[in-house]
């Protein structure tokens, strides 16, 4: 690419500007709190908000059945084609150590399904793409309260680090 005006490495040039000026970073935080919880059973999946040290983080983290381990997967708020570029950014990075603590309350939170493949106690397939969520709830009391937390409107979980 020669980077001729309007040519594609000027428009990376441009997002990686606008990126640094508008992803926010947060490196510490004394306390982490994850709140505002919206579930969908169907597919195991949802949003709920984060606050660190009492101030909310804009936007909306996302959550998944992602790598069929049976944990859920986590991930930030986006910009979705920030300046016309073809590409999704978080908008919020946490530090290494504060996703280690997010990943890891998440996991407090939803009970661990059972993942795809084989069961390893009994060698026999019992999970696969046609399984439900609820064929693949381990579980059920752990996660009917859960679910019983998120529908009332109370689940707000905070971690204090320090």
């Amino acid at each position: 690419m020669s980077g001729a005006e309007g040519e594609p490495k000027d428009l990376l040039v441009e997002v990686q500007n606008w990126l640094a000026e508008n992803v926010r970073l947060v490196t510490h935080a004394n306390e982490l709190t994850l709140y505002d919880f919206a579930y969908n059973p169907k597919n195991h999946s949802g949003k709920f908000s984060v606050s660190v040290d009492g101030e909310e983080l804009e936007g909306r983290w996302r959550f998944w059945l992602g790598d069929g381990d049976g944990w859920p997967t986590v991930g930030p708020p986006m910009f979705t084609s920030p300046l016309g570029a073809p590409a999704s950014y978080a908008a919020v990075e946490l530090s290494d150590e504060l996703d280690a603590v997010l990943q890891a309350k998440m996991r407090e939170i939803f009970p661990r399904i059972a993942p795809f493949g084989l069961n390893r106690k009994t060698g026999v397939e019992f999970t696969g793409l046609n399984s439900t969520v609820e064929d693949r709830i381990i579980d059920h009391e752990a996660y009917q309260n859960t679910v019983a937390h998120i529908e009332s409107g109370g689940l707000r979980v905070t971690v204090q680090l320090n």
